[in-house]
């Protein structure tokens, strides 16, 4: 698992390289030891950067790995742009993909949360391990 935070750290700070407005965080209290799938978390830091850009305020994502008492949990809180992007958004197959690989990695052993607030959006993905 120390992989995939090493990983992320790497990708966001490419990306705040690549933008003006833009800040992330990444904790962690989780042993680097434990073994899950590669890339399991991408596809949400992913959907952060992509539907979080605003060149003209600050822009976040927040990232959160924890335990629980049957194993680990991620968080990934990212901004909302403060306008609305105009035209039709392109609807992606992103969320599906990541819900039915945790259905074969994780078939009755895991919850993925989805909340959207008025300026953040959030991702809770409990696995047990």
């Amino acid at each position: 698992m120390g992989e995939d935070i090493i990983f992320l750290n790497d990708y966001l700070k490419l990306e705040e390289i690549r933008r003006d407005n833009f800040s992330f965080s990444i904790e962690s209290n989780v042993k680097d030891d434990i073994t899950i799938p590669p890339m399991i978390f991408i596809p949400f830091v992913e959907n952060a950067i992509k539907h979080n850009h605003d060149s003209n305020n600050l822009s976040y994502i927040r990232i959160d790995f924890g335990k629980w008492d049957k194993g680990i949990v991620f968080r990934c809180i990212n901004s909302k742009p403060f306008e609305k992007k105009a035209g039709k958004s392109a609807g992606g197959i992103g969320l599906n993909n990541i819900r039915r690989r945790l259905a074969l990695l994780y078939p009755s052993s895991h919850e993925l949360i989805i909340n959207e607030s008025g300026n953040e959006y959030s991702v809770t993905l409990k696995l047990e391990i």
